[in-house]
């Protein structure tokens, strides 16, 4: 059941970005149904713990929505970016999770590999967003169950769709 009211977007985000955006904090909202328009939201309210995936739940009101707006539309959250720190593109089956710590394995100039923690910013269906990482730094896409620190690998380019850097 639902009831008749302001619409809003709910969305997982790691701890790390939830702190990073206090209620109030405007966001855009890319419903699936219409792609090309954005809505203007605000964080509304925040979980206050982790749930079961790690994650946060936060939800974003939408005052301006269209009132014949359906639920349960999937919808696409853009965040504010931090303050000079860049943000990265990944395909999910790049994260490796250690332990606590979010990673990706970074190659060095020897094409050897090292585990670099990272922020997951995003989830999206065609991967997700990260941050954490430096200008140029080659990250390992598939495999990565399989590798240990120090390992020397051979790169292959990844041939999936490029999505560049920003949210």
């Amino acid at each position: 059941m639902a009831y008749d009211g302001e619409r809003e977007v709910h969305v997982r985000v790691g701890e790390v970005t939830a702190q990073a955006m206090p209620v109030g904090t405007p966001v855009q909202v890319r419903l699936g149904s219409s792609p090309e328009q954005r809505l203007e939201g605000q964080v509304r309210e925040i979980a206050p713990a982790l749930d079961a995936t790690r994650s946060v739940l936060v939800k974003v009101a939408l005052p301006g929505a269209p009132q014949d707006l359906r639920l349960g539309l999937t919808a696409e959250i853009f965040l504010p970016a931090a303050q000079g720190e860049a943000t990265y593109w990944l395909p999910a089956s790049a994260l490796f999770q250690q332990g606590n710590a979010t990673a990706v394995w970074v190659l060095d100039a020897n094409e050897r590999v090292a585990l670099h923690e990272v922020e997951v910013l995003a989830y999206r269906e065609d991967g997700l967003l990260v941050r954490g990482l430096t200008e140029g730094a080659r990250v390992v896409a598939a495999g990565v169950h399989r590798l240990s620190a120090g390992q020397t690998v051979r790169p292959v380019p990844y041939d999936g769709p490029f999505k560049g850097r920003g949210l």
